[in-house]
């Protein structure tokens, strides 16, 4: 075999494995469409996260049957372990956010809980994209 066939074949090998681990490496997306009751919370299942890459959440879109769409809303979003661990942080529509501390990228079986951050009387729902 000659050497530009092998330079061929080694350059198509990396080619090939580099497409292969950037596939291998990405965060699962998960839309999340949750009704928030008024004073109350509504959590995603449980999902289990194979990768060691950041989760985020990314709001796309919140309102309610007054306000559509609610720009002035603010969210809790509280990234869960099946072990009860957590870490919070606060999103508006349109914002992205991850979990603030470390130790929330590793492999493990993690949810969100969505809780509407300021006070209100009516529905909140939210939509928005969870990276894990």
């Amino acid at each position: 075999m000659g050497v530009y066939k092998k330079v061929f074949l080694l350059v198509a090998l990396a080619f090939l494995l580099d497409g292969i681990l950037a596939f291998a490496l990405t965060n699962e997306t998960r839309t999340v469409m949750l009704n928030i009751p008024a004073r109350g919370s509504a959590s995603t299942s449980y999902r289990e996260k194979t990768t060691s890459t950041i989760q985020t959440y990314r709001s796309t879109k919140i309102n309610t049957d007054l306000t559509d769409p609610c720009t002035d809303c603010t969210l809790l979003v509280k990234f869960e372990t099946i072990y009860g661990d957590y870490c919070q942080e606060r999103v508006k529509m349109g914002g992205t956010i991850h979990p603030p501390i470390t130790g929330f990228d590793t492999p493990g079986t993690y949810r969100l809980v969505l809780t509407r951050d300021d006070f209100t009387l009516v529905t909140t729902y939210t939509f928005g994209e969870w990276d894990y």
